[in-house]
């Protein structure tokens, strides 16, 4: 078994806004979440506007991050089973991806499974 750790560089900085909004489709509270993208951050008393990102540490924005990443498995490669008594596990020899914000970790079976995850995720 091998393990890729890996920590996605200045990924609170590069969110893209539309991409975001665009992943939470109808979601109820969707404007307010665009309020909170676009509200700007004070940083020593100097006010900047939000083009891109999220403040890291911000309460929201490991859980926006989490939405704009949505879909990092299937880039990494991961499949699932679809229907019947397996649905939602793993398929054999699928790595398995555990994300939270901008850290995640890669399970695979084999190291060359684990350098094709880093690098379609790289990609």
């Amino acid at each position: 078994m091998w393990i890729l750790d890996a920590d996605l560089a200045a990924a609170f900085d590069r969110i893209d806004h539309d991409h975001l909004l665009a992943q939470l489709g109808t979601f109820p509270a969707r404007d307010m979440v665009r309020q909170w993208l676009k509200a700007g951050v004070v940083e020593r008393g100097r006010f900047t506007l939000t083009e891109a990102g999220t403040p890291q540490g911000g309460v929201i924005s490991p859980l926006l991050l989490n939405v704009a990443l949505h879909g990092m498995e299937t880039a990494a490669g991961v499949y699932y089973y679809a229907a019947g008594p397996r649905a939602g596990q793993t398929m054999l020899n699928s790595p398995v991806v555990v994300r939270y914000a901008d850290d995640l970790v890669a399970i695979c079976h084999s190291r060359e499974a684990a350098e094709q995850v880093k690098a379609r995720l790289a990609a």
